[in-house]
């Protein structure tokens, strides 16, 4: 294992694709410290974020142990066009993992993320034909709404493919890591150099959060600063969460959807056969 002041790995995407939940299994291992993982922390993915600094990144491994593995959660390291090289010169030796949803499910996913936080007011359908329009608009577009462009796998990771070396790059398929996830665990301890598991209760969050699906109304949540978040201002607030699903994607929609992505579903399929 190798520890200095810096990030020895990234979980580096892609959005929607499971990120959080690998998130929070790794850094249940003995061995490995991963810094706190919000919004205002995505340092190589976020051009505002990035101003901020190096000394100011690395104040976030503060608080690691001299012995651990040092890693970092931040899920666009694919899609901005700038973020290989920042990782890059921060550490040239900087381990990648990415786990990749099926594009359409991807798209679909954000998709619904964006509905469910109050940004997307458009259908699904309307949503992707203007995505270009509005993806040009302004950086928060860009990052809100690019349902299809972040899922153009091929295309992103054809240029990180030039600039990362193999053994410094593992590329995970998210339906298949759930379909087994002890197996797809100790391929990644593996790859970072840490002590395999023998069960996925070693590492399983003891305390798993309600994933909301359904956010409180929009008047709750728009002067939700107002509150002091105490264990009753949360227990108020999780009452209002609903476990509710998506509904299953229209047909015409994931037949567009094939089309637009056809290259970034062969690419999605090669990944999944390297473990098959």
């Amino acid at each position: 294992m190798k520890n200095n002041d810096r990030p020895n790995f990234l979980i580096a995407g892609v959005q929607k694709s499971g990120s959080t939940y690998l998130d929070s299994l790794l850094r249940a291992h003995k061995d490995i410290f991963l810094a706190q993982r919000t919004t205002n922390h995505s340092f190589f993915d976020d051009d505002e974020i990035y101003k901020n600094g190096t000394d100011w990144y690395l104040k976030l491994f503060s608080e690691a142990n001299v012995n651990s593995l040092l890693g970092h959660t931040s899920v666009d390291c694919s899609f901005n066009p700038l973020a290989i090289e920042r990782i890059l010169k921060l550490n040239p030796e900087m381990k990648l993992i990415f786990i990749l949803r099926h594009p359409i499910s991807r798209t679909y996913s954000h998709y619904w993320h964006q509905v469910k936080m109050s940004r997307e007011y458009l259908d699904f359908n309307n949503a992707l034909k203007n995505e270009n329009s509005r993806i040009k608009k302004s950086y928060y577009n860009l990052k809100k709404y690019s349902y299809i462009e972040r899922s153009k796998y091929k295309r992103q990771f054809e240029s990180i493919y030039e600039r990362i070396n193999d053994n410094q790059l593992l590329i995970i398929p998210f339906e298949s890591f759930i379909e087994d996830e002890l197996k797809f665990l100790n391929i990644i301890f593996s790859f970072l150099g840490v002590e395999r598991i023998q069960s996925i209760d070693e590492v399983m969050p003891k305390n798993r959060s309600t994933n909301p699906s359904k956010l409180p109304p929009k008047i709750l949540r728009k002067y939700s600063y107002l509150f002091r978040w105490s264990k009753i201002t949360r227990f108020i607030f999780t009452l209002f969460l609903i476990d509710k699903r998506p509904p299953k994607i229209k047909e015409v929609d994931s037949k567009y959807l094939e089309q637009v992505l056809k290259e970034d579903i062969i690419f999605y399929n090669s990944i999944k056969s390297n473990f098959e």
